[in-house]
């Protein structure tokens, strides 16, 4: 499952459409923040029951990050499950200061999303001892707007592995990457070293190494050609690379836009294309030597020359610096942002360029 986020002082007119794009794209729910400033709550409560209508009308999840003082702000009590499902949420992530008896109680009513962040094996006991349906609740990590805050991986993993362990889902933030949230514009990753990472990079490195079940768009906004990679890959199962060419000529075009898959032998310090060598005999391509003077730092995109013999066509993409070869023609780049793909790719796994 993946979310996105809007935040109540987004403008309202452009928010729906950005609502519907993104139902489009294959996301499946909308969080936001009731952290609400006390000489504007009238205007949060409007704007609340705007976006819930919006999100029911496509069919969206609504959840909402709310602490005490929002519930006291809202006029509500601390376990009003009941009142927040007629106002629309789907459920509410619980921030500090609510207490187990007031989340057995939401619990009826709506989802609870604890903080995975911060969780601790006796306030799981705590829960445990109200008996509450475990089925009902998961647990989502905070986002960190200032630089050098982000969670460490190996605590994420750990983290998460022993929530799962207790078959509570897990759910983190990975920034976007068009209108970065203020008021430090920093980005809203989970983890450090996703800030300024392509979203769907990001996303992905969650899901395969970190014990991640669900992630969500922290900014404000992401933009319609990640969301579409987002898309590409759960209708296809394959990976979709955000990469750039500089070769104009139409042999070597053919074999970067075909569809491509990994080797099951993976090389250390490449990726390399199964079938660009026989769609190249096959089609009668040939590939001279040019470009082929340029060194090839990490995320090069290169394909042997005729000088490289049986290996003529083969299409290569570094995953180190390597040096410049006579017999390799280096012919585009993968987006620095989306470097951290290259990692990821399996053995016999598809991949694309786009």
């Amino acid at each position: 499952m993946r979310g996105f986020s809007v935040y109540l002082t987004d403008v309202a007119e452009e928010q729906f459409s950005y609502l519907a794009r993104m139902k489009t794209s294959g996301f499946s729910y909308v969080f936001t923040s009731l952290h609400i400033p006390e000489d504007e709550i009238s205007s949060y409560k409007k704007q609340l029951q705007m976006l819930a209508r919006q999100t029911e009308s496509l069919g969206l999840k609504l959840y909402a990050d709310i602490s005490p003082k929002s519930f006291k702000l809202l006029n509500l009590s601390d376990a009003d499950g009941k009142k927040l499902k007629e106002w629309g949420l789907t459920g509410v992530r619980m921030d500090y200061g609510i207490e187990a008896p007031e989340i057995a109680s939401l619990a009826e009513h709506v989802s609870v999303l604890l903080n995975a962040s911060t969780i601790t094996e006796s306030m799981i006991k705590d829960l445990k001892d109200w008996d509450i349906n475990f089925s009902s609740l998961a647990a989502w990590h905070n986002f960190y707007p200032r630089p050098e805050t982000g969670l460490d991986r190996q605590q994420i993993i750990q983290q998460n592995k022993w929530l799962q362990s207790e078959n509570i889902q897990t759910c983190a933030f990975v920034p976007g990457d068009e209108k970065p949230r203020g008021p430090l514009y920093q980005f809203l990753p989970t983890l450090e070293e996703h800030r300024g990472a392509a979203p769907f990079a990001a996303a992905l490195d969650l899901w395969r190494t970190c014990a991640v079940n669900d992630i969500c768009i922290g900014d404000s906004m992401l933009s319609s050609e990640e969301a579409s990679l987002f898309k590409t890959y759960e209708e296809t199962n394959e990976i979709p690379i955000r990469s750039s060419f500089f070769v104009k000529d139409t042999g070597i075009s053919d074999i970067l836009r075909m569809l491509h898959w990994q080797r099951p032998d993976p090389a250390r310090d490449v990726i390399r294309s199964e079938p660009s060598r026989s769609f190249t005999a096959k089609n009668q391509i040939q590939i001279s030597p040019s470009h082929s003077a340029e060194p090839r730092p990490v995320g090069t995109i290169t394909v042997d020359n005729e000088r490289y013999g049986r290996y003529h066509g083969e299409l290569q993409i570094t995953k180190k610096d390597l040096p410049a070869d006579p017999n390799v023609n280096v012919v585009g780049r993968v987006h620095p942002k989306s470097h951290l793909l290259l990692s990821l790719i399996q053995p016999g796994e598809a991949f694309s360029f786009v």
